[in-house]
């Protein structure tokens, strides 16, 4: 059950995703998204990762319908690798 002390982070942090979706954030989000995606290809270098690129993309999915099918099979990859990694550490899932 959520603490009391956790909804208005919940809150506060729903409300800045749905404001950034805005449209008067278009002209952040694309260079915002575009700079992300660029520094996850150059993943193997210091003080940027892999990690940008999904994030990148799916910032630019909110304008750029390409952005949003080049993210989807990361989407399905990182799930694939999610379940496989829970069952090789935490044994196969039981009926509970």
């Amino acid at each position: 059950m959520d603490s009391p002390v956790d909804k208005p982070a919940t809150s506060r942090s729903r409300r800045l995703l749905q404001r950034l979706k805005e449209p008067q954030w278009r002209l952040a989000r694309i260079p915002v998204g575009a700079t992300l995606t660029l520094g996850g290809l150059v993943g193997f270098l210091p003080l940027v990762g892999f990690w940008m690129l999904p994030l990148g993309l799916a910032i630019l999915a909110v304008d750029i319908p390409v952005a949003g099918r080049l993210l989807r099979p990361l989407t399905r990859q990182t799930r694939r690798l999610s379940r496989y990694f829970r069952r090789r550490w935490r044994g196969p899932r039981t009926g509970t």
